[in-house]
């Protein structure tokens, strides 16, 4: 398989998108509604400084004040905790209608919300999104197993084996991949207990076949590994387009998503329970890996002018480097569109959440709250 020139793939998606984003730029009248001159404005994060959200944020936040209406202060707070969820709760009982507290949201925070965590005192679906950016995941093998690349999957599902995968929990950002290989057919033998460093670290020393990272650390972390022949590439998540259709993951097109795999190695398209489960994990753990947020009852301006900066930093040339390093080459959604994401990812439906109660039961003793 042919390993993607990096730069050559967000270069091309990125110049796709950029127009898109010009194109898109709404009109600047929520700059006369709303002005933030001499204004400070808190970004919480709801996670420890250096981790992908912090590092999301800080890359973004001098950008966006520089596009706010009156280039207000932004100053960062970290409020790390279990699951995101401590910082996330204070946000939503603090923040007010006037948009001086605005809040980076993640993937952590809408499984502890769909899973019914007793420690949940918000609804992210009630948030006013200002934007949505997917964040690809990606799943790899060890040559161990005899794989070769992606054709080869389905020698994976025959064999019988099981597979070792190192992760967090059961009900940690883990469950999407958990649930792609359960749903293909291949026996995996989760180890937990370990962050992704920790469990790519495992993964290198052949104590665990499979793992998965998103594309920042795919770059990064997994690349050097797949051009020296110590990683296999076995598929994406894909991500869907404008059109709702799932589609190839811009940062590796020569890789297949896993509706592709499912197809190719079964004969037939997923359907039914196991593919409603799949597409709520898919909504939750990509297209709305990253968000940005304002309180439920901020002011209509307030919103418009977020989202309207939102938009013009996004087709900024100055805002180039810091988008190819942290977001990569996915196609953003804003305002209403993200909310649309959002609600997609924190609201599952019941056919789905049966059979991820099910799954969780038979196969981790974890009990779904109904």
């Amino acid at each position: 398989m042919k390993v993607p020139s990096v730069g050559l793939a967000l270069a091309v998606a990125g110049a796709a998108v950029a127009g898109a984003y010009a194109s898109g730029i709404a009109s600047t009248s929520a700059h006369a509604a709303a002005n933030f001159s001499g204004k400070r404005i808190v970004w919480i994060v709801p996670s420890r400084e250096g981790g992908g959200s912090d590092n999301f944020t800080r890359a973004i936040a001098p950008h966006l004040a520089r596009h706010l209406p009156g280039k207000p202060t932004i100053v960062i707070r970290n409020i790390p905790g279990t699951g995101t969820m401590p910082g996330t709760n204070q946000f939503v009982e603090q923040a007010k209608d006037d948009g001086l507290m605005i809040i980076t949201n993640s993937t952590s925070a809408i499984m502890n919300q769909v899973l019914k965590n007793q420690a949940v005192r918000y609804d992210l679906s009630k948030l006013k999104s200002v934007v949505a950016i997917p964040q690809g995941t990606f799943m790899y093998a060890n040559p161990s197993t005899g794989l070769k690349g992606p054709d080869d999957i389905g020698m994976l599902v025959k064999s019988g084996k099981e597979y070792r995968f190192g992760g967090y929990s059961a009900t940690s950002a883990e469950l999407r991949v958990l649930v792609s290989w359960e749903i293909l057919g291949i026996d995996v033998k989760p180890l937990w207990g370990m962050s992704r460093g920790k469990a790519r670290q495992a993964f290198m020393r052949n104590e665990a076949e499979f793992s998965y990272d998103t594309a920042s650390s795919w770059f990064k972390k997994v690349l050097p590994l797949v051009k020296s022949k110590e990683a296999i590439p076995m598929m994406t998540f894909g991500v869907q387009d404008e059109n709702g259709k799932f589609v190839r993951d811009p940062v590796a097109p020569d890789l297949p998503h896993f509706n592709e795999v499912y197809a190719k190695v079964h004969g037939k398209e997923l359907d039914g329970a196991a593919l409603e489960a799949w597409k709520s994990l898919f909504y939750l753990g990509v297209m709305s890996s990253k968000s940005i947020g304002l309180a439920s009852n901020t002011k209509p301006e307030i919103v418009d002018a977020y989202v309207d900066a939102t938009k013009r930093m996004f087709a900024d040339p100055k805002f180039a480097k810091a988008k190819e390093k942290q977001l990569g080459p996915y196609r953003a959604s804003f305002g209403k569109d993200a909310d649309a994401v959002i609600d997609k990812a924190v609201n599952m439906n019941p056919k789905a959440r049966a059979w991820l109660k099910n799954y969780l039961k038979t196969k981790h003793n974890v009990d779904l709250a109904s």
